[in-house]
């Protein structure tokens, strides 16, 4: 029934074989790949007759390498149907229906239409849709062509990896393909219009950086502190050492540097030195963790202000911290 399709459909490529391939849009005479492109359509309907079908296909595949025409294309896909090259036979009966003319018999379309909805039964179809035109598309490593792609794709059965490439980068996806079934594959390369990123943490947690730096901070502060604190217990010894000695003021020992009682009290005095600076050091790293702590708090995402923060200090005899939050 189907070397009987063939013969019919294509036949008059015997008859005519100075017109069955020529294309209106070609000058005359025929370029010479046309007419070699002919000459092997003979010889694989001439193979075909003989059921001789693994050699008919192999000459319709070089005319067809040669000359991309409706009617090579219907030739191939007839012998790949009985070669049970189902998914070979889909693409080229799909090209043969699409490009078939208007103005021919019917019937043979719709006997082209029966054989690929048969081929199509045995094998997955693929409608894949890109975002922008002229990205290169890829089916399990295999280019099939630019976007937007004129045909489906078709793609024997089990677990299909679709690409697509451009400049800008590339997209990739699987599908599961079972024989008959068909799918729309959508691959997007570039972002949608308005959209924004994801969203980043909210004010269920802390950023992981103002959570060290606030640490940091908070321990700088309690060491700057206790050593002010320290400085000012020096001094506060130092105003009692006086008192108890009856040196009331601060030239007295600068006349007498040579008295004991003199020497003791420099000697108390040096200490709060260290302390002072180290805690006023000390003091200035918080306020630097403080700092870096806000800006991070700041950046943090679901955070309509900036938490502000103060912090005063008033070296002296005795510490004076002043802060805000």
């Amino acid at each position: 029934m189907r070397r009987t399709f063939v013969m019919g459909l294509f036949g008059f490529a015997l008859l005519m074989p100075c017109q069955s391939f020529a294309d209106p849009a070609l000058p005359s005479p025929p370029d010479v790949a046309t007419d070699r492109a002919r000459k092997l359509s003979v010889e694989g309907l001439a193979l075909y007759g003989a059921e001789q079908f693994a050699e008919a296909h192999a000459a319709f595949v070089a005319a067809w390498s040669l000359k991309k025409h409706h009617q090579i294309a219907g030739m191939l896909g007839d012998c790949e149907m009985r070669l049970g090259k189902y998914r070979d036979a889909a693409e080229h009966l799909t090209y043969y229906v699409r490009e078939y003319p208007k103005d021919r018999p019917a019937e043979k379309l719709t006997r082209a239409r029966g054989m690929l909805e048969e081929a199509k039964s045995h094998v997955g179809t693929l409608t894949i849709r890109v975002d922008e035109p002229g990205a290169d598309v890829f089916v399990d490593g295999k280019p099939v062509g630019p976007s937007p792609l004129v045909d489906p794709v078709f793609v024997d059965p089990g677990t299909r990896l679709i690409e697509v490439q451009r400049s800008r980068g590339k997209r990739m996806q699987t599908v599961e393909v079972s024989a008959g079934s068909t799918h729309t594959v959508r691959l997007l390369l570039a972002p949608a219009r308005g959209a924004v990123p994801p969203p980043g943490p909210t004010s269920k947690g802390l950023p992981w950086a103002a959570i060290t730096t606030g640490a940091g901070a908070a321990v700088s502060l309690g060491v700057g502190i206790g050593l002010l604190a320290k400085a000012g217990s020096v001094d506060a010894e130092a105003a009692a050492y006086r008192r108890e000695h009856g040196i009331e003021s601060e030239t007295y020992c600068a006349e007498r540097p040579g008295l004991d009682a003199c020497k003791e009290l420099h000697g108390i005095a040096v200490q709060q030195i260290p302390y002072f600076w180290s805690g006023v050091g000390a003091l200035a790293l918080a306020g630097a963790g403080v700092g870096v702590t806000t800006y991070l708090l700041w950046r943090s995402p679901g955070k309509a202000t900036a938490p502000r923060v103060g912090l005063r200090m008033t070296p002296g005899p005795y510490l004076q911290v002043q802060g805000s939050f």
